[in-house]
């Protein structure tokens, strides 16, 4: 009895201990974008405590889980967080497509103007996150960027920090679109990108696509040569502590922490960033010091995200934009002609982004930014022997009775030389040394709204762009050397505003015609207004709007599984920049010199004299991609081909003359850019990798007329530059690397050749073709004292100690040529930890 009754408690305690089963699920991840399986990735049932993570062939499986509504949140490194709903009462099975953080090809809904293998019909090249993490350290982004094919980087410090400027195709930066997450950053007015005002933004970045030549550009500033367009770190459902510090030669510091929150209520990701770099830059008085910040929160839904970011940071540089006179090279080659202590710019830009996705059923996608940035700034320049009828308004001389307070040439003198004495027995003084600071502040806020259609051959896109942008501009004179009695302080020699608003419409279809035949084709329409208000010196005003129509298309063809072709013809246009037209901070264009330029409207005058026409480019590329894949060897190569016909192609050096006979910058009638792009990588047995490119170039003016101006003879001087070479880029550039990775150790060995290029449209001046040898170590440790990770790594660049010249220009004040050198031997070591 005793027996039988254990026996029943027995059972009924098994009983309590056995659990209830609940609903069951099973489900696969893949790529939304390629249907392959995704590994790897974290599932979790949001408002519990269930979670699972995908195997190899991207499948879960869950048991026991509450019956009726859940919501399944995936999330994994370089995806979108993902969130789905279900009813496990109706279905215990589902499919989830992550969508890459880039998104490629037929997916512009973010990213606006990506291209992808395979699909777009368009030359370019990815760098992506192990890229970043591999070659940066806290050089400039142009200086990162290039590595790529066809893309030239120098800076004015030497060291690659602090002013960088980036070419492409022989196009400098104002002709190239530059976008942040899809936002366009060159300069409303000038179509300058200011690098520095974004200081170590590559710490920051996911993926960076550089497309050379028109490439898929929809909206933003008109890419001539190429478009770049970085993508920011996105959000991590993982929490995440990053912190780097750096030293190296020049004084060069950097210091860096990040965090990310991981996912909070199953819907919120925060992410932050601090760093700060400074150096003393190779030059003399080349120093930079520049601070930085990155804020960003994201909300994901099951069919909508909403993101905001806010960045920027304030820099102070010692201005080295000066060259270096052909006799310095050998003894004094870090001179810095700008030896004013205070020669200092300040600049501080935020930005704000409002990013909104929303996907309205499987087929219709429509997104929207809206941003703002403001930008405020000023840099102070030391200027001798100049006019005092040009900075002080309505004073063309100041009266003395002292002819020692400057220069003998400072004063009114005669035919022999002697002073020129007024009536009351005073001197005339005629020019002073002074200090100037140049001040802007700064505005623009814009949308971009985009929709896309899915539908069975392919996808459409239909989306705007609009662009508001207002500058105050003035400059004051600190200092003087004899300062006009009565004049207050800090007298303004200009102070004036600047409008300018951009309109953009675009349609853009991507068609397979066959699975293997892609066509794109997009049309674009931009309107561009100019406005110079408030001019307060000589109340010069303009208007000027601008209208381009732009058509796109290209063939895709998939020849078999390791070979790709296509060809691609577009066209763009360019307006000149707001000082192209009418320059209000140039008093000698004013309308009392040049008065046929000017037509008097009241107290008013009108801009009426010659301006630069808009550029207008025609594009034919070919292009052709090959992969092969072993068991030992991944292989990965590429050939582009493009020639590009300019019309009216702006030319900086005088290019034209004025109604008064004086050189001024002008149009080129016809131009061409030409030129051949390999490159290819190589991954050896999983540990030796080889990646190169090379790129050679024919940039030739087809028909051009250079203008001097003899002032002996008081007469322009024309030249004929038709079949010169342009200046300014390259002949030949190539890129190499060859990397070794043994478990936690990585080395890198590198190489840049540039050719030589001249720097006028004559070809009588020059740099010569240099060769640089960098290389790279470093090793992870964070295993052995249990962090995620801590890297130690060690640069050396230019490992030869070359001497060499990385471009130069023709001063205008004699015209010759100045050069910008490159840093010697140089190293920096950094280390990085996450937690």
């Amino acid at each position: 009895m005793l027996i039988t009754k254990t026996k029943f408690v027995l059972l009924g305690l098994l009983l309590l201990t056995v659990p209830s089963f609940g609903a069951s699920l099973t489900g696969v991840v893949t790529n939304a974008e390629t249907g392959t399986p995704v590994a790897g990735v974290l599932i979790k049932i949001a408002g519990t405590d269930f979670t699972n993570v995908t195997d190899t062939d991207g499948r879960f499986f869950f048991s026991g889980l509450p019956e009726g509504k859940i919501t399944i949140v995936a999330s994994v490194i370089g995806y979108e967080i993902t969130k789905k709903s279900l009813d496990l009462k109706q279905t215990q099975n589902i499919d989830i497509p992550l969508k890459p953080k880039v998104l490629k090809g037929q997916d512009i809904i973010v990213t606006a103007t990506r291209a992808e293998k395979g699909k777009t019909p368009a030359a370019f090249s990815n760098m992506g996150n192990e890229d970043i993490k591999q070659l940066y350290w806290a050089q400039d982004t142009p200086v990162l960027l290039s590595v790529l094919p066809s893309v030239f980087a120098y800076s004015d410090a030497g060291n690659g920090v602090g002013y960088s400027y980036l070419k492409i195709r022989g196009f400098d930066q104002k002709r190239i679109s530059v976008m942040l997450n899809g936002i366009p950053l060159n300069d409303a007015e000038s179509h300058e990108v200011f690098w520095i005002d974004l200081p170590d933004f590559a710490a920051n970045v996911q993926d960076i696509q550089v497309q050379r030549g028109v490439g898929s550009s929809l909206y933003g500033a008109s890419s001539m040569g190429g478009s770049v367009n970085l993508i920011t770190n996105d959000f991590s459902a993982i929490p995440q502590i990053k912190f780097q510090t750096g030293y190296g030669s020049y004084d060069t510091k950097k210091l860096s922490i990040s965090g990310n929150s991981g996912l909070i209520n199953d819907s919120y990701v925060f992410y932050g960033r601090y760093s700060r770099i400074e150096t003393d830059g190779y030059r003399d008085n080349s120093w930079t010091k520049m601070y930085s910040y990155f804020i960003g929160l994201a909300r994901y839904d099951e069919n909508m995200t909403f993101k905001f970011n806010t960045y920027g940071g304030p820099e102070e540089s010692h201005l080295a934009y000066k060259g270096i006179p052909f006799e310095m090279l050998d003894t004094l080659r870090k001179y810095n002609e700008l030896q004013y202590e205070d020669e200092i710019d300040h600049f501080n830009q935020p930005h704000y982004e409002f990013i909104h996705d929303w996907e309205i059923n499987d087929n219709l996608e429509l997104a929207n930014t809206i941003y703002y940035f403001h930008g405020e700034g000023y840099y102070n320049q030391k200027r001798n022997r100049k006019y005092i009828e040009e900075y002080f308004p309505e004073i063309h001389s100041i009266m003395v009775s002292d002819t020692t307070l400057a220069p003998r040439d400072y004063y009114d003198l005669d035919d022999l030389g002697y002073f020129v004495v007024d009536t009351s027995g005073l001197y005339i003084l005629e020019k002073v040394d002074l200090v100037r600071r140049r001040t802007v502040k700064e505005y623009d806020w814009g949308w971009i709204p985009r929709l896309a259609l899915k539908h069975n051959d392919g996808m459409f896109t239909f989306g705007g762009e609009m662009r508001i942008h207002s500058g105050h501009h003035f400059g004051e004179v600190r200092w003087a050397s004899v300062y006009p009695a009565g004049l207050e302080p800090n007298s303004r020699y200009y102070d004036y505003r600047g409008q300018s608003n951009t309109f953009t419409i675009f349609a853009h279809e991507t068609y397979n015609l066959t699975s293997r035949l892609i066509i794109m084709a997009n049309l674009q329409y931009q309107r561009h207004n100019y406005k110079l208000e408030n001019d307060k010196r000589f109340n010069v005003t303009f208007d000027r709007d601008y209208d381009f129509i732009s058509p796109r298309g290209g063939i895709n063809y998939q020849v078999n599984e390791n070979v790709n072709v296509f060809v691609n013809f577009s066209t763009t246009s360019r307006q000149p920049a707001f000082k192209d037209i009418y320059d209000p901070t140039d008093y000698w264009s004013n309308p009392y010199y040049k008065t046929n330029n000017f037509n008097a409207s009241g107290a008013d005058w009108e801009y009426v004299g010659m301006e630069l026409k808009p550029e207008k480019l025609f594009d034919l590329e070919f292009g052709a991609d090959f992969s092969k894949r072993t068991d030992n060897l991944v292989f990965k190569g590429s050939l582009n081909i493009y020639r590009m016909q300019i019309n009216d192609e702006l030319i900086p050096y005088a290019g034209q003359i004025d109604d008064n006979g004086y050189p001024i910058s002008g149009n080129a009638e016809k131009t061409i850019h030409q030129g051949l792009e390999l490159s290819f990588d190589a991954l050896m047995h999983s540990e030796f990798s080889l990646t190169g490119n090379l790129s050679v170039n024919d940039d030739h003016f087809e028909s051009y007329k250079e203008y001097g101006f003899d002032w002996d003879i008081w007469e322009p001087i024309e030249y004929d530059r038709s079949d010169k070479r342009i200046g300014g880029f390259p002949k030949a550039i190539a890129n190499y690397r060859l990397g070794y990775i043994l478990k936690n150790l990585d080395f890198g060995l590198s190489g840049r050749y540039v050719g030589e290029q001249y720097i006028d449209n004559g070809e009588e001046y020059k740099v010569d073709a240099y060769h640089v040898f960098n290389a790279d170590i470093s090793y992870d440790l964070g295993r052995l004292i249990g962090f995620n990770s801590m890297r130690i790594t060690l640069r050396a660049n230019n490992l030869a100690d070359t001497k060499y010249e990385q471009a130069g220009y023709i001063e205008e004040d004699d015209g010759l040529p100045r050069y910008m050198v490159g840093a010697e031997r140089n190293f920096f070591v950094s280390l990085s930890t996450e937690f």
